[in-house]
């Protein structure tokens, strides 16, 4: 999880107990960013997490038994293959945290090529992408708008 915790930071995420929160205008990713205990807190919460979805560079999908147990994930990464169509190969990337086969979650899950962060090697791999997408992004940065 210290991965997560890293990514989170490098992306402007702030973690308190019990939350996790973004910046106005960061995109979520594929939950990693977002909690729904506070649904009644925010009515539009299910539009929000759309919004996100559909603004984000990638859909990062936590694969572990905490989210087979949450039935709004299922919902989520439902909703983000609905979009694949208008993104890139490779925008959903689901994560391997711990032994749990990804088609628990979702069915089409399990038919996709996955990052295994259950290893040190798997982590070493995973950053170096994500590294690597960093890097793209910043290439791509239009000078003078604050970069992504």
């Amino acid at each position: 999880m210290a991965l997560f915790a890293r990514l989170g930071k490098d992306l402007g995420w702030s973690q308190q107990p019990g939350r996790t929160s973004r910046p106005a205008g960061r995109a979520a990713s594929g939950g990693v960013c977002c909690r729904r205990d506070a649904g009644a807190a925010h009515p539009q919460w299910d539009k929000a997490i759309g919004a996100a979805i559909d603004a984000s560079d990638y859909f990062v999908i936590a694969v572990s038994a905490n989210a087979v147990a949450l039935t709004h994930v299922g919902e989520e990464i439902h909703y983000a293959f609905s979009r694949e169509r208008e993104k890139r190969p490779g925008w959903i990337m689901p994560v391997l945290l711990d032994t749990t086969n990804p088609s628990q979650i979702y069915w089409q899950l399990g038919r996709r090529q996955y990052r295994d962060l259950t290893s040190a090697d798997g982590i070493a791999d995973f950053e170096a992408a994500l590294a690597a997408i960093a890097a793209a992004a910043r290439e791509s940065a239009v000078p003078g708008d604050g970069g992504t």
